[in-house]
């Protein structure tokens, strides 16, 4: 009953949840609360299959590769019980409590089960919704009924389970085992749900790439100051010429520094969080340097570009990526002062990437925020739709999954 309800609630959590790029990320700790069945082997004097819940705690080592340590608790019993049965009028059930054979019905009660063990995980498309994993590991397995004594064997188990992210943080999480006893040669079957709780991990954002703008142009010479002219030596006559001075030349007007003549790129390197466009305090002082820079030449303007990486639909990652450029754009008007006439956001998605999005390492390097300072007479070539582009990268990707579909259609026929 407690199993049902548990996948009940995690079935509606799935059903209202949206959806969610989450990964499995390098160096983070989870948490994994399950429940779900033991299924013990028919000739061991048990109820075949009994509840079980427990915990497990695990840490990623890389975004493939985990370990976790599980604890888990049986509720077993045992079968077969006689409800007339009286303990006294048999003989000790020792050690042997499981194998007491035909001869015999064994005492009604409980067997409490504790399982722990130690698993190595390899994560399937860790970067994915959906994320398939296999698992082996090693323990124990002690065996306390109510009546009799406790035995422990050391057993191997391997399987296999399936993560469903929620959350960024939070995913749904499925498993089956199969369980070896090496003292007793049994083998069980072990199945259970819960969720999963990652905390913390996930690669560090790179420090930001410091651009140094082009120098302003030199200040103009001073101008030299105008000579002054004497009064001619005076006449005979008794009353002299009065001297005659000229007014100095007016000082210069400063000057503006000179507008760019081609486009300047500056790579901000501007990460965001999952599923989100707001602006990490990291990255302030960076965009208020830019952003002085664009306030100390008036006769430029800038474009924010976004770009994403190929994950997702190419409208999803067009969206995502204008609302990332647009963020950056307000931070900069709001914190900084830039006039917003003179600064633009256009989102790329996955349209430009400079790396391949067939690796991690590529696909990190595509999700970048750009900025390109240019000369104003540019500024119309900026403002145009990317629809057409979206739509055109929309009909390159049907066209490949055509071409897939084709090639392997002769090979299936094939192997008929």
């Amino acid at each position: 009953m407690v199993l049902k309800k548990l996948l009940a609630a995690v079935f509606i959590v799935v059903l209202t949840s949206t959806a969610a790029l989450a990964e499995v990320r390098q160096g983070a700790v989870t948490v994994s609360p399950f429940a779900g069945g033991y299924l013990f082997e028919g000739d061991q004097g048990l109820r075949t299959n009994n509840f079980m819940a427990g915990l497990g705690v695990g840490y990623l080592i890389t975004d493939h590769i985990g370990v976790e340590g599980v604890f888990g608790y049986i509720n077993g019993a045992r079968k077969n019980i006689q409800p007339d049965f009286n303990p006294d009028t048999l003989p000790a059930l020792d050690g042997a409590f499981l194998d007491s054979g035909a001869a015999f019905d064994p005492y009604r009660g409980r067997v409490n089960g504790y399982l722990y063990k130690i698993e190595g995980l390899y994560h399937f498309n860790p970067t994915g919704k959906f994320v398939p994993f296999v698992a082996a590991g090693v323990g124990g397995l002690t065996l306390d009924p109510h009546e009799g004594t406790s035995r422990t064997s050391v057993i191997l188990d391997y399987g296999a389970g399936i993560q469903y992210f929620l959350s960024n943080n939070l995913a749904f999480r499925t498993d089956v085992r199969h369980v070896f006893e090496l003292n007793e040669g049994e083998n069980n079957l072990m199945y259970t749900a819960g969720l999963t709780y990652y905390i913390g991990g996930g690669k560090p954002a790179p420090a930001p790439v410091a651009v140094t703008p082009p120098p302003p142009p030199a200040p103009a010479p001073e101008p030299a100051p105008a000579p002054k002219v004497e009064a001619p030596a005076p006449a005979p006559e008794p009353v002299p010429e009065p001297k005659v001075e000229e007014a100095p030349a007016p000082a210069p007007e400063p000057v503006k520094p000179a507008p760019l003549k081609k486009e300047l790129v500056i790579d901000v390197k501007v990460e965001f969080d999952f599923d989100k466009w707001n602006i990490r305090p990291i990255y302030h002082d960076e965009l208020a340097r830019v952003s002085q820079y664009l306030k100390d030449y008036p006769d430029n303007f800038a474009v924010l570009e976004g770009h994403t990486d190929s994950k997702g639909t190419v409208k999803y990652n067009q969206r995502l990526s204008q609302k990332r450029a647009e963020s950056v754009r307000q931070y900069m008007i709001d914190n900084f002062g830039v006039d917003g006439t003179k600064l633009s956001a256009k989102g790329y998605g996955e349209l430009k990437p400079i790396a391949t999005n067939d690796t991690e390492e590529g696909r990190q390097t595509n999700r970048r925020t750009e900025l390109h300072i240019k000369p104003l007479a540019e500024m119309s070539k900026e403002v145009k739709e990317t629809k057409p582009e979206v739509k055109k990268a929309k009909k390159a990707k049907k066209t490949k999954k055509a071409k897939k579909a084709e090639t392997t259609a002769p090979a299936a026929a094939e192997t008929k």
